[in-house]
């Protein structure tokens, strides 16, 4: 993006020449296919540690699943801890190394053992950290709530706004 610049219009007045030093522009219809782009490699390198939670069909079938992506957004999945702090290492590196910045104050692990939702301590290196998530905490992906029980609270607070 050498040589890239905008100008902000606000009602009248335009802004002189703002240089884009970094990042993908917002707005033009190519952006999103440009930063999918950018992150196949990322979904590659996940793919090919053959690390991730394995999905059965009977006997016959399974799949690993090591992540979701969609846009700028992405889950991982792992069998167990070491797995996951792989994932999350795979991820912090390619990150690093495109200058890509990630917004770990959204960031949250979520540790489900056998189909039953247990506390975590989250993730903590390299003045990394990532907060885990209690068995009853709520999180927003998509703009959907996720939760692993009825947020009831939640859900009488927002409908008491209407």
């Amino acid at each position: 993006m050498k040589n890239s610049s905008t100008k902000l219009s606000v009602s009248s007045q335009t802004s002189g020449e703002i240089p884009i030093r970094r990042g993908i522009f917002q707005g033009d219809s190519l952006s999103p296919l440009w930063f999918c782009l950018a992150l196949n490699p990322l979904s590659h390198l996940l793919h090919e540690s053959k690390y991730g939670f394995q999905l059965k069909h009977g006997i016959l079938s399974k799949c690993t699943l090591s992540h979701l992506m969609y846009i700028d957004d992405i889950k991982l999945y792992a069998k167990d801890e070491n797995q996951l702090r792989s994932l999350l290492d795979i991820t912090i590196q390619f990150s690093r190394v495109i200058g890509m910045q990630l917004g770990l104050e959204k960031c949250r692990i979520k540790t489900i053992v056998r189909g039953k939702h247990t506390d975590n301590e989250g993730y903590s290196q390299n003045n990394i950290r990532i907060e885990g998530m209690d068995s009853d905490d709520v999180y927003k992906y998509l703009g959907i709530l996720q939760a692993t029980t009825p947020a009831v609270a939640i859900i009488k607070s927002k409908l008491g706004g209407i």
